[in-house]
């Protein structure tokens, strides 16, 4: 590469780097399943799983399941940077879909992570395959947005429009 040129990385590093990530997740949630088989909480019939994961921003973003919860996770692409806040606090985080709240955490050998909880516990999933259907639906659905839907949301809704069925007088 000389001087001032921009070196290009091929796709298999990125995937590489994605897949090392993706399984320090799934190993950090196995190590924390030790201390959950057995509880109320655990459903025997999951297994631990990443789904959908895809960078967005400075983050690697899919859905986690386990046999305990169902989260949408960000992980920083390089597990070097430093968390967005500490330990516990919330923020929000603005996908195509719409604005989602999230929760810093922090993994042994991943790092910091931020989650948000869809399903938990997982008692309503009799089956992995079910779990893994419903996490993909939900990592793909992060990044998709009705354009209908959105254009009305903009639209400001007028004190007779709310007092009325669409803007039409209610009789009683």
């Amino acid at each position: 590469v000389s001087p001032g040129s921009h070196e290009v990385v091929p796709s298999q590093s990125r995937d590489i780097t994605l897949a090392s990530r993706e399984q320090a997740l799934v190993n950090a949630y196995r190590e924390a399943e030790r201390t959950i088989v057995g509880l109320p909480v655990h459903n025997s019939a999951l297994d631990i799983a990443a789904i959908g994961f895809r960078p967005f921003d400075d983050l690697y973003v899919g859905v986690i399941v386990t046999p305990w919860c169902m989260n949408i996770v960000g992980m920083p692409t390089d597990p070097r940077s430093p968390a967005r806040g500490p330990v516990g606090s919330k923020h929000a985080r603005v996908f195509p879909s719409g604005e989602y709240t999230f929760v810093i955490g922090l993994m042994e050998g991943v790092g910091w992570i931020e989650t948000c909880s869809l399903f938990s516990p997982m008692d309503d999933f009799a089956e992995q395959s079910v779990a893994v259907d419903v996490a993909t639906s939900a990592a793909e659905g992060l990044f998709e947005f009705d354009e209908v839907e959105r254009e009305a949301a903009s639209k400001p809704v007028s004190r007779r429009f709310m007092f009325t069925r669409n803007g039409e007088a209610v009789s009683g």
